[in-house]
């Protein structure tokens, strides 16, 4: 397929593609392929979330091992997508995770070996600010959301809220 990441423009009749390690630096090759459903891009060259157009069944996009750093703040629907692995890349914070949450059926997400989970000062406190912004998650970083998960998010929205409005007050 590194080959192909030149001059190949798809197909419209695929629905699984696993491109390991091919070099691909840009999602544009797949323009052509509107019954995609799931892609497999592990550990090629990514550095951003973008550049996909037309994949309206792709349900699974596991780009695990790349080095994207950047989610733009609009992107290009992926109305189908449950299941995003972006873990082993370089997403740097919660901001441009929660840009994430514009595809309206992502239930999975996958951070684990980012800066941004890396950096959070405890798991518990990082799934809560995520459910904080999307209650609608089932898994986050391979743990599946509990109802005490929920609980601890409203608490900690809470708390926020209440350091927000004291510092509004002073």
């Amino acid at each position: 397929m590194e080959k192909c990441a030149e001059g190949w423009t798809g197909h419209p009749t695929l629905r699984k593609v696993r491109s390991l390690e091919t070099k691909f630096k840009t999602f544009a090759v797949f323009k052509n392929c509107p019954n995609l459903e799931e892609l497999y891009m592990a550990k090629n060259q990514l550095t951003t979330l973008n550049g996909w157009e037309s994949l309206p069944k792709l349900k699974i996009l596991h780009l695990r091992g790349n080095k994207i750093d950047k989610i733009d703040e609009e992107l290009p629907p992926l109305e189908s997508l449950t299941y995003l692995n972006l873990r082993s890349n370089e997403v740097k914070n919660l901001e441009s995770l929660y840009r994430l949450f514009q595809f309206p059926l992502l239930t999975d997400i996958n951070v684990m070996k980012n800066p941004v989970n890396e950096n959070a000062s405890s798991f518990n406190v990082l799934l809560a600010e995520v459910l904080v912004k999307n209650t609608k998650l089932q898994r986050f970083c391979k743990v599946k959301v509990e109802e005490s998960h929920k609980l601890e998010a409203v608490f900690f929205g809470q708390y926020k809220w209440e350091e927000a409005e004291k510092k509004r007050i002073e």
